[in-house]
C-alpha cells in the first residue's frame, strides 16, 4: 500500500526553499513515492517535475534529483498523475491539500483542485471508477469556466415548458441550431421561426430567445467556438505569432487587406480609411482540446472513449483502429502513453472523407501524388503502369495479375485476359529513401497559389462587379 506524502512543502516560497529542511525532505519523499509507481517504465525513466521540465521530459532518477535541487519543484504540480497518483485503489493520503468543492454534470463529478498548471485539464479516476474533470483554480480562467458550467447545468435542467419531458431549454435550442446549420437557413428566416415558436410554445417568451445571436449564446457555454486567424490571400502564411503585426505577406508581397472603393468624391479621412479595411482572407481554427474535454464530461461518451482499452475483444480481426498495425506500433514505441486508456490518438482517414470538395482528388491531395494516368498508385510508384484506351480516352489498370502468387493458374490464362502470360512479381513498395531520390531533382516549391500579385489591389466583394457576358448563339 503506497502512502501519498505530505504536499504542503510545495507551497514554500521559492526564496526560502533551498534552506528549508522541510522542502528537502519533501522532495526526497516525492522521489521515494515516484519510484514505487507501478506504471514506471522498464528503463527506470520518469517524467521530471522540475520547474524547467514540467513533466515534459523523461529523465533517470539521478537527473531528476539534480534538476529539482537546481531548478526547484514545479509548484503547480500538486496532483502527481505522472508519477502514479490515482492508479492504485489502496493509496492513503497523508495530508489533503484539496481546497475544492464539486458539482455534477450528467452523473460526472467536476472537482476544482489545485492541480498541474494553467490551461491544462487532467482526467482522474475516483473510487467509483467515474471520471473527474480537474481544473486548476490558480488559472485565471477557472472562475469563468465554473460560471459557464453552472449556467450550462441550469439550462440543461430547465424544461422547455412545464410538463415537457422530451426537451430542455438547452437541448431544444441545440436541435434548432443544428437544423439551421444543415439546411443553410439564413438568420432572417431563423428569427422568423423563433418568433413563431415564442407564440406557439407555452411560456415561449421566457424560454425561447428572439434573435439568432441570443440563441447561439445559450449553447456557447459548451466551449466549442472557433478562432479567427488572418491569412494571406495566396495561402503563403498566417498572420499569427511572429507575423501578427505584418500588413503584407513577406513571401508574395500581397496586402493583408482588401480595398473598399467609395462612390463619394470627398477625400476620405484617416478614421474612415481604417473603418473600411476588410481582411482579404480569414482562417477559422477549431480548437481540439476543448472538444476532447467535452467528450469526457459526459458519462456515456467517456465510456465510449475508453472502449478500445477496456471492452474491445482482441481476436485477431480488424474491427477497430486499435486492431491495426499502426495502433500497435504506437503501443510498442510509447508504452507509457499506451498504458493510459484515456489518452487520445488522432488519425486521418481518406475513406469517404472529402475535405477538398472534389471526390476524385481527395486521396491525391492527402498523398501528395497523382491518382490518375499511368502512374496512379502512390504506393507502387514508377513501377505501376496503366493501359490507355484510345477510344474511350481513359486509363485501364489491367495488370492486377502481378499480385497473384507465382504459381497461380490465372497467370498463364491467355484467353481470359490480355493475351499474355504474366511472369512479373508485384511492384516493390517504395521506401522513404526512394521517394527522396525521386524528388531531389524537382525545383524548390514555394507554398501558395499565386492567384494575386503585389501590384494589383484586392477589391472588396461587390465593389467591382463585371458585366455578365451573354453566350454566343449557336449557328446551325
Amino acid at each position: 500500500m503506497r502512502k501519498i506524502p505530505d504536499k504542503s512543502w510545495i507551497d514554500i516560497l521559492r526564496c526560502e526553499r533551498f534552506r528549508d529542511q522541510r522542502y528537502r525532505d519533501g522532495c526526497e519523499a516525492f522521489m521515494k513515492y515516484a519510484e514505487m509507481n507501478p506504471k514506471n517504465l522498464s528503463s527506470g525513466a520518469m517524467y521530471c517535475p522540475c520547474y524547467r521540465c514540467k513533466n515534459m521530459k523523461l529523465k533517470n532518477k539521478d537527473e531528476i534529483r539534480s534538476h529539482i535541487a537546481n531548478s526547484g519543484f514545479y509548484e503547480e504540480y500538486k496532483y502527481w498523475s505522472y508519477h502514479g497518483e490515482g492508479c492504485t485503489e489502496n493509496e492513503v493520503p497523508d495530508v489533503h491539500v484539496d481546497t475544492s468543492h464539486g458539482v455534477r454534470i450528467d452523473d460526472t463529478d467536476i472537482n476544482l483542485q489545485t492541480d498541474i498548471g494553467p490551461d491544462y485539464t487532467e482526467y482522474d479516476i475516483n473510487n467509483d471508477n467515474e471520471y473527474d474533470i480537474i481544473v486548476d483554480v490558480q488559472d485565471a480562467h477557472a472562475p469563468e469556466d465554473l460560471d459557464r458550467i453552472m449556467k450550462l447545468l441550469e439550462d440543461s435542467e430547465n424544461d422547455l415548458y412545464q410538463g415537457c419531458t422530451e426537451y430542455s431549454r438547452f437541448s431544444f435550442m441545440l436541435e434548432l441550431l443544428h437544423i439551421k446549420s444543415l439546411s443553410g437557413m439564413a438568420n432572417t428566416y431563423f428569427e422568423m421561426l423563433l418568433v413563431l415558436l415564442r407564440k406557439v410554445v407555452p411560456g415561449g417568451e421566457r424560454s425561447i430567445p428572439k434573435t439568432t445571436y441570443a440563441a447561439k449564446q445559450i449553447v456557447s457555454d459548451l466551449g466549442l467556438d472557433y478562432n479567427k486567424i488572418d491569412a494571406c490571400p495566396n495561402d503563403c502564411i498566417l498572420y499569427y505569432k511572429d507575423n501578427k503585426d505584418l500588413q503584407e505577406c513577406p513571401t508574395c508581397g500581397v496586402s493583408q487587406w482588401k480595398q473598399q472603393t467609395r462612390s463619394s468624391t470627398r477625400q476620405p479621412t484617416e478614421s474612415m480609411s481604417q473603418q473600411s479595411m476588410i481582411l482579404a482572407k480569414v482562417l477559422r481554427h477549431f480548437p481540439l482540446v476543448s472538444r476532447l474535454q467535452r467528450l469526457y464530461m459526459n458519462k456515456d461518451t467517456t465510456e465510449n472513449m475508453r472502449w478500445h482499452k477496456e471492452d474491445r475483444i482482441e481476436d485477431g480481426k480488424l474491427r477497430h483502429p486499435a486492431d491495426a498495425e499502426a495502433w500497435k506500433h504506437i503501443d510498442k514505441t510509447f508504452p507509457n502513453f499506451a498504458h493510459e486508456c484515456r489518452n487520445v490518438r488522432l488519425g486521418l482517414s481518406s475513406d469517404g472523407f472529402n475535405p477538398f470538395g472534389v471526390k476524385s482528388s481527395a486521396y491525391a491531395n492527402l498523398s501528395g501524388c497523382s491518382t490518375k494516368g499511368k502512374f496512379a498508385c502512390p504506393v507502387c510508384g514508377p513501377e505501376f503502369e496503366g493501359l490507355h484506351l484510345p477510344y474511350s480516352r481513359k486509363c485501364c489498370y489491367w495488370f492486377n495479375r502481378r499480385w497473384l502468387p507465382s504459381g497461380h493458374k490465372y497467370r498463364k490464362l491467355i484467353n481470359k485476359f490480355d493475351g499474355t502470360v504474366e511472369t512479373r512479381n508485384k511492384p516493390r513498395q517504395m521506401t522513404g529513401a526512394d521517394i527522396v531520390k525521386l524528388l531531389e531533382h524537382l525545383p524548390k516549391i514555394r507554398f501558395g497559389k499565386n492567384r494575386y500579385s503585389k501590384y494589383e489591389s484586392l477589391k472588396a466583394r461587390g465593389s467591382c462587379k463585371k458585366k455578365k457576358t451573354l453566350k454566343r448563339k449557336r449557328a446551325f
